[in-house]
């Protein structure tokens, strides 16, 4: 995970709460993001639409 840029990261987490896929993987794609400071920017962002 630690190649994947934040901005891809950010584009994964997106896509896979719109389509709805499993649990645990957006659950993992959160801890990444988190781990990175990134889930507020992220969780707001989708929010906003």
């Amino acid at each position: 995970m630690k190649h994947l840029s934040d901005g891809l990261l950010m584009e994964a987490y997106k896509k896979a709460t719109t389509m709805q896929l499993a649990d645990d993987f957006i659950r993992y794609l959160e801890m990444e993001l988190a781990k990175r400071r990134l889930l507020n920017r992220v969780k707001n962002t989708n929010s906003n639409r």
